[in-house]
Formats: C-alpha cells, structure tokens, sequence
C-alpha cells in the first residue's frame, strides 16, 4: 500500500485500531480486502456472463425458433385440404378476433392471397366482400379450437379432423382425369398462379 497522502498511512493505521477487533497491520486488511474485491467480481461476472445467456435466450433465441414454426405450422393449417385452383376457397380464414388482432389479421388469410399488397388493417374490409364465397369448414372462428380439434380430437374421432375442400394441389387446374401435371410446370413459374389461368 502506498502513501498518497502526508500521515495518511497512520491516520489509516489509527482508524483500523479504533474501528476494527482483529491485530492486523493495515497492509494485512488492505489485502484481504483487494482479494475480497477480486472474488467478487470473479463472481460477478459468473453471474454477469449467465444472465447474459439467459437474455440472449429469452429475448432471442427462443422467439427466433418459436417463430419459425409458428409460422410454418399456421401456414400449413392455413392451406392443407384447401382448393388452390378455387378463387376463395384457396386456403383457411381465421375470423376470431384474437388471432388476428396477435397476426395482424393475417388469419383472414384468403383476403391476404387476393389482396396480398393490401395494409393488414383492410383485410377485414376485404374478407368481408368474398366471406360468403368461401366454403364454411374453411372460415374456421377460433384457431385454438381447430388446432385442439384437428391435433387432439382427429386422431381418436376422425370426424373431427379435416376434410379436402374441392380440388388437391395435385388435381388438374380444369378438373380433367388424369396424371399430376407437376413435370409441365417451370421453376420460374411454380408458385405463382399464372398456372390457374
């Protein structure tokens, strides 16, 4: 320990005495204190370095996975048993209120195919002007309930699953018999629906 001041060292030596039981000289006191401040911050950053990790996850890493299969998952049950030639009845609408109020009405999901340039505050507009175009076991209310029935119930009571709602994606644009047309479609053109002309 160095003197930074003029009887300073001894003021410090008089204030342990008075203040402090143990017969420790001050170099003594100021080492164990040095050593004391050394393991705590080891601890510290212990600490420091797990609650960092647990940030990241929480706030990072979990959102990122759950996210990727949310939304592949209510992607699929958006389009599965549904027409992809029909003009409404291509995928499934989610009319709650809560899902599309958390998915930014993204469970209007055939106004969001037809008007898919449209802000996510005029699907309700949009899916009102086709809603009763489009067939009832695709207007599902609740998503929880469909998920439960679909997901729980369907698998020991197969009348509450689902059931394919006009033509396949594998069927024929115009209904004809026939082989699956996939071998005459482009790479440029799969995906779009210049193939339902």
């Amino acid at each position: 320990m160095t003197e930074t001041r003029p009887g300073g060292a001894a003021y410090y030596d008089f204030l342990i005495r008075r203040n402090t039981s143990p017969a420790l000289t001050p170099e003594q006191i100021h080492e164990i204190g040095s050593s004391e401040v050394a393991r705590l911050e080891a601890e510290l950053d212990k600490v420091r370095v797990a609650a960092g990790f647990k940030v990241w996850g929480f706030a990072f890493l979990i959102p990122a996975l759950f996210a990727l299969w949310t939304i592949m998952f209510f992607n699929y049950i958006q389009h599965v048993h549904t027409d992809p030639w029909s003009a409404h009845n291509h995928s499934r609408s989610f009319t709650g209120k809560l899902v599309n109020f958390l998915l930014f009405n993204n469970g209007l999901h055939a106004a969001h195919h037809e008007h898919a340039g449209a802000h996510w505050s005029k699907l309700p507009e949009f899916h009102a002007q086709i809603e009763g175009e489009i067939h009832p076991d695709l207007r599902p209310r609740s998503f929880w309930w469909f998920v439960f029935r679909v997901y729980v119930l369907a698998p020991v009571m197969p009348r509450f699953g689902t059931r394919q709602i006009g033509r396949a994606p594998f069927d024929s644009p115009s209904g004809d018999a026939g082989p699956p047309k996939t071998a005459d479609v482009d790479a440029v053109e799969s995906g779009i629906n210049a193939v339902m002309a």
